[in-house]
């Protein structure tokens, strides 16, 4: 993120985003008094191609650089696939940009000289067991309609011991009925 110039810089080159998107990110990533989010969930809903992604991927890179070493960042999505897939590419590309060689860049994960990773999680609740999250994204929650998917985003909750603890959801509206779970956070 390029706050002096209004953009998220990704692999294709820089995405400008609009005043009010500027607006929104620098409430939801500003600390409070007490030094915490304003918010422990963030849901952030736009039609299709509009750049979710790519600013879930600029939410997590900031994250990385902002937070405290070893800050464990999570990345989520319907499957493996699509969770390594456009999110994480985004991210690599930002690491290697920040001088992260390729050694520490991995399939599923990254290894910040700090400590921080960030790491792609499949499908499977009880392997997100245990974890210190600091920041979880999640994408395109609309495909979350499982029980199984239910009890990964239950147990990818923030942590109120964390110095700092986020969850943030980009996804489409989806379709009515599908996803329980993104209708719950809609009416919250």
């Amino acid at each position: 993120w390029d706050s002096k110039n209004n953009e998220f810089i990704h692999e294709t080159g820089k995405m400008q985003i609009w005043p009010h998107q500027k607006r929104i990110f620098e409430h939801i990533l500003a600390l409070n008094k007490d030094g915490k989010f304003p918010y422990e969930t963030v849901l952030f809903s736009c039609v299709k191609k509009s750049g979710k992604t790519t600013i879930g991927a600029a939410v997590a890179a900031w994250f990385a650089d902002q937070s405290y070493p070893g800050t464990e960042i999570y990345v989520l999505a319907n499957d493996l696939e699509q969770a390594e897939g456009s999110m994480m590419k985004d991210i690599k590309f930002d690491a290697r940009e920040k001088g992260c060689s390729d050694d520490v860049i991995h399939k599923y994960d990254i290894q910040y000289p700090n400590g921080t990773t960030i790491q792609v999680l499949s499908s499977q609740y009880t392997s997100a067991a245990g974890g210190q999250q600091a920041l979880t994204l999640f994408d395109e929650l609309w495909g979350y309609q499982t029980e199984k998917a239910q009890r990964l985003y239950e147990e990818m909750t923030p942590i109120p011991t964390e110095k700092l603890s986020l969850r943030v959801v980009v996804t489409y509206a989806g379709f009515e009925g599908e996803s329980q779970l993104l209708w719950d956070l809609y009416e919250r």
